[in-house]
């Protein structure tokens, strides 16, 4: 079988399991998988179908990658851009740990195909003027990024590729430079 095909027999027999989700959002009142009711069954279903997922993490991007154990170069890649997660009084190694886990659970609901209801969807009209609005914004892009940018193309390229966009290099989103960046490290 080639990855796509165990992706999707993985997919098939992950859903027929009907797991139960553990994680409650007491705020917007409703339920959600934690890493925990899903990966054991996630690594034994890659098992059998002798596939292998691979997280990694760099300062703009997260991915999870799906090998083929059978033809390891055959590869499906899932990836998300870095966001902050830090929460009110944490220390910087406990935030660091919420990002870690938030994007790891994001991906594998991505590899999985599992469906959940938007926390933002389940609000109350009251509830949704608490959220901020800053969140309904993209984030900018960080200084790290920008600087990997600078080294990744040269002035007229990036002066290029602004004017697509029609934005100023300090109005770039979290999500545009990591495809800048993405690019540039492809070649």
């Amino acid at each position: 079988m080639n990855i796509y095909q165990k992706l999707i027999e993985i997919r098939k027999d992950f859903h027929a399991l009907n797991l139960k989700k553990s994680g409650r959002n007491k705020f917007a009142n409703y339920d959600y998988f934690e890493l925990k009711d899903f990966i054991p069954k996630a690594v034994e279903l890659c098992h059998k179908h002798q596939a292998l997922p691979v997280f990694t993490l760099d300062e703009t991007q997260a991915t999870l990658t799906l090998f083929n154990t059978e033809e390891p170069t055959e590869q499906i890649v899932f990836s998300t851009p870095v966001a902050d997660a830090s929460g009110k009084g944490q220390l910087p190694i406990q935030s660091l740990g919420s990002q870690h886990t938030y994007l790891r659970r994001y991906l594998y609901l991505n590899l999985l195909d599992i469906v959940e209801s938007d926390g933002i969807d389940g609000l109350s009209e009251e509830q949704k003027e608490v959220v901020p609005q800053q969140s309904k914004k993209p984030s900018l892009a960080t200084d790290k990024q920008l600087e990997m940018i600078k080294t990744l193309y040269d002035a007229e390229e990036i002066d290029k590729m602004l004017g697509n966009l029609k934005k100023d290099f300090y109005s770039l989103t979290v999500q545009e430079a990591s495809q800048m960046i993405k690019a540039r490290s492809k070649k």
